[in-house]
């Protein structure tokens, strides 16, 4: 899975996630509601074809070249079989949320 750290030097926030995980009763319900929003909102984003700017139109060829390959010839970018969008999920440890998908292919 691709993985995204994310660092902030945001005076206070430090504290904040250190108090966080001091009751982790706390901290796995919104790293689990985070992981949820995530994948929803990547899954709203292939629906869309982009956000909050479309995404480049697929080109002729491409498009009459799913037509005749396996998938369902679907005009939609990121989704000629769909697997794809059914593979973004997310897992939640102690302190850690990811989000993604494991096909190699993604990147």
């Amino acid at each position: 899975m691709i993985e995204i750290s994310f660092e902030s030097n945001v005076h206070g926030l430090e504290q904040v996630f250190v108090n966080m995980g001091k009751n982790i009763s706390i901290v796995t319900p919104v790293l689990k509601r985070t992981g949820e929003y995530m994948v929803s909102s990547i899954q709203r984003n292939f629906s869309e074809q982009g956000r909050p700017t479309s995404w480049v139109p697929l080109a002729p060829m491409t498009l009459a070249l799913r037509r005749k390959g396996r998938g369902s010839g679907s005009p939609m970018i990121l989704r000629d079989t769909g697997e794809l969008f059914r593979s973004i999920v997310y897992d939640v440890d102690e302190l850690s949320v990811k989000i993604g998908t494991n096909l190699k292919k993604a990147p």
